[in-house]
């Protein structure tokens, strides 16, 4: 079973590893907003779905973190198949994989 992903660890695991400051710019909120998720406050769903959608995340994934949404959520809207069924690496361009290539391995350090 994956584990839970909260709000917090959703953000750490933005593509590009950007700071609060760019996840401010890029999703045009306020950087007091960020710091309020930081401190534990839940994202509204539709900043968590304007956060994935800046980092080339999908929504569904944000409102899972965000905890609008279940695993059971996600099973029943995708007929019990896993996201990994319905999507293949194919789906996503060589920048995008590179750049999650290059916070993984800074992320093992």
């Amino acid at each position: 079973m994956a584990k839970k992903l909260d709000w917090n660890r959703y953000l750490d695991n933005l593509a590009g590893n950007p700071k609060d400051n760019q996840i401010a710019a890029a999703t045009k909120l306020a950087p007091s907003t960020i710091s309020r998720w930081r401190a534990g406050q839940a994202p509204n769903p539709s900043h968590a779905v304007a956060v994935a959608r800046a980092f080339g995340g999908h929504p569904l994934g944000a409102l899972v973190a965000g905890g609008y949404l279940t695993n059971d959520d996600l099973d029943a809207i995708f007929d019990g198949k896993a996201i990994a069924q319905l999507m293949s690496v194919d789906d996503f361009d060589t920048a995008f994989l590179a750049a999650e290539v290059a916070r993984r391995l800074n992320q093992a350090k």
